[in-house]
């Protein structure tokens, strides 16, 4: 047997720290599946948008036809008078050789617990490029510092092939053969970050401080370009991105490299895992140690211990894995082999008898199996089994995935692509449908319970519909959309001003800016093509035109926008006006040229000049609203705000807040778009 030859760790690094995958996927830190059971549950790492909607394939597509695109954001000046990153750094001459925009981040908040709220920050998209342009400064330094970090098992970040199994793998070879084990992990490790702490363990604490704006020195830049991601601010790091990842793992490489040299004459080994960390430990004593040294270099750096997750634990303990792996393997083969069976079926009779015995052996009940499989999801769910929520949705989606097309059956009831399909929506036909649940409902409640499975639902939900083009039947899709329109009407489908409860989930959501289920709630109506009724339009058209203390997301937002577009002419010209009213008023800064592109609604500003360029019915209806209302500063309009902007743009704006406006309208010129709905 041939063994193939490991990838090299060089390779690897050099590949994933690079500006195509930066961009292409590190932004919402996109990864692809590759149908493996692996699954990233790293903290820091955010799956709530959904990539299919919001990305940035549209840079390299065009690419592809008009090599500029990439090349102006690949080789952008993102430093005033500087071209090569490199000069920056290494003359010992201390003046000030950059100047960042501080750009305002689009905040999006997460429930952290049921009374409290976790806040995530979308970098500016410039300011993130300029993050790379550091970063990739220093790539070769960090790369070194991540080969040479053996304790790190997040050092990966759950690219292929590092994927779960595989860390697991490391992280045994790292801790098999002691007697004790003792976890412990940083209380709100991103969220509570200071930044400052990167200088100081670079260059050591009383150093960094007394030089902190020697502007030459590279962990003063990193610091500097990591708070121009959210308006200067020294307090958290900016998270969702897999370069906020990268830096973190290259900052504590160095503490890693610190507790190795302090446990050298001890037994001690450890993994960490991002903020997660476990040591194994022989002698009772050597517990000391390590709470003495763990507390040292916590105190040493700004990092908070947990103490609610300090403690002892045991191998077996740490080895706790969801047992949802593999769950439908057999099923999948029976499958397999009643297709097998059917198609070589012939006129030998010996051999369809042999065939029909081999069916008969791969008898299955898919129903069945997903009921089991609810079952024992949900009871990992209750036992707090590691990231089991999100691995039944990708494990349920491979199984999916992998069952072929019946291109032979006659009948659509026989393919087996329909059997499985039908079976997330199969009841017991001895009870009245209508009250009763599917196996599909049950998943999608998953989600209500909690949102950080809505992605997870949704790339299901990809699959599924993936397999309903196959064979041209929409059986679930349908189903879903039916569900959920009549939520919580009772079955009282006439009374059409009952909206469902979803909807009204959506106006609550809204008005107490819980981001993450709002967004949620848009992106399902969105993919299963639910419109929102026109008085729950006009609601949220006001709340968010009258509210003063309730903040929006851009991508939500974007959510209406484009609603809006499909709609046409289906909208009242008021109505219309009304929408439009409340996107000016976002849109308006107290200073025009300067905050254009460096404050909030950078994103939803983006998208709508792209709109009133791109589209002939939105740019006409903008053109209508502002004829009508007169207002001053046309921010929708495209001609008329590139005309403002280059006006005002003569000596009133600085040369770093220039460099960010110049990046936005130069991707403009180029058709790029950040939205694929």
């Amino acid at each position: 047997m041939n063994k193939q030859k490991p990838i090299s760790e060089y390779d690897f690094y050099s590949k994933l720290i690079s500006w195509p995958n930066l961009l292409k996927k590190g932004y919402f830190d996109f990864q692809e599946f590759n149908n493996s059971y692996s699954y990233d549950d790293a903290y820091g790492k955010t799956d709530v948008i959904y990539p299919n909607y919001f990305n940035l394939k549209s840079i390299f597509e065009n690419s592809k036809k008009h090599a500029s695109v990439f090349d102006i954001i690949k080789t952008y000046d993102y430093f005033d008078g500087i071209n090569n990153l490199d000069s920056v750094i290494g003359h010992k001459k201390k003046t000030k050789n950059y100047k960042f925009a501080d750009t305002t981040p689009i905040l999006f908040t997460i429930p952290k617990t049921e009374d409290t709220r976790r806040p995530l920050k979308f970098a500016n998209l410039y300011s993130y490029c300029l993050l790379i342009d550091v970063i990739m400064s220093k790539k070769e330094e960090i790369i070194a510092a991540l080969m040479s970090d053996k304790e790190s098992t997040s050092r990966y970040f759950g690219y292929s092939p590092y994927d779960f199994n595989v860390s697991k793998a490391i992280e045994d070879k790292l801790l098999i053969g002691h007697s004790y084990y003792f976890k412990t992990d940083f209380s709100n490790f991103y969220h509570s970050f200071y930044t400052h702490a990167i200088s100081w363990i670079f260059m050591g604490k009383e150093d960094a401080k007394v030089r902190r704006n020697d502007q030459d020195d590279y962990a003063n830049l990193l610091d500097h370009a990591i708070r121009s991601q959210q308006d200067g601010e020294t307090h958290g790091l900016p998270t969702g991105s897999l370069l906020t990842r990268i830096i973190v793992e290259y900052f504590m490489s160095r503490i890693d490299k610190e507790l190795r040299t302090k446990f050298l004459d001890t037994s001690i080994t450890f993994n960490r895992y991002v903020d997660d960390i476990v040591f194994g430990y022989d002698h009772p004593k050597e517990l000391y140690v390590i709470k003495k040294v763990i507390s040292e270099v916590a105190q040493n750096y700004g990092i908070y211990l947990n103490d609610k997750k300090v403690m002892s634990t045991t191998y077996n303990k740490i080895r706790k894995n969801s047992q949802l792996i593999g769950y439908f393997d057999t099923l999948s083969k029976n499958i397999k082999s009643c297709q097998l069976a059917r198609n070589v079926k012939g006129t030998d009779t010996k051999t369809n008898h042999l065939l029909n015995i081999l069916m008969q052996g791969a008898k299955f009940n898919v129903k069945n199996a997903y009921n089991s499989f609810y079952i024992k999801v949900n009871q990992e769910i209750l036992d707090q089994v590691k990231g089991s929520g999100k691995l039944a949705f990708r494990v349920l989606m491979f199984f999916i995935q992998s069952v072929k097309n019946d291109k032979e059956s006659k009948n659509i009831t026989d393919n087996s692509i329909y059997k499985v399909l039908h079976a997330l929506i199969e009841k017991n036909t001895k009870v009245s449908e209508k009250i009763q649940s599917s196996f599909i409902e049950r998943m999608l409640q998953l989600t209500f319970s909690d949102t950080k499975l809505i992605l997870p639902f949704i790339q299901l939900l990809d699959v599924i519909q993936e397999k309903e083009n196959e064979i041209n039947n929409g059986i679930v899709t349908a189903y879903l959309k039916r569900v959920i329109e009549q939520m919580g009407k009772g079955g009282k489908e006439n009374l059409a001003s009952h909206e469902s409860t979803l909807i009204n989930k959506l106006y609550f959501d809204l008005k107490n800016n819980y981001h993450q289920e709002a967004y949620s709630i848009m992106l399902l109506f969105t993919k299963l093509n639910i419109n929102l009724p026109e008085e729950m339009n006009v609601k949220i058209v006001t709340l968010i035109t009258d509210s003063n203390d309730v903040t929006f997301d851009d991508f939500t937002l974007l959510f209406f926008l484009h609603n809006f577009v499909k709609s046409e002419k289906k909208i009242y010209l008021n109505d219309r006006f009304e929408f439009l009213n409340m996107i000016q008023k976002l849109l308006m800064t107290e200073d025009f040229g300067k905050e254009c592109f460096v404050s909030a609604h950078w994103l939803l500003r983006y998208e709508v000049l792209f709109l009133y360029k791109t589209d002939s019915f939105f740019a006409s209806c903008v053109d209508d609203y502002y004829k009508a209302e007169k207002c001053p500063n046309e921010d929708m309009s495209f001609e008329f705000f590139k005309a403002h902007y280059q006006l005002s743009n003569r000596g009133k704006l600085s040369d770093k807040e220039k460099k960010v406006n110049n990046f936005y309208f130069k991707l403009l010129d180029n058709n790029v778009n950040f939205t694929s709905f």
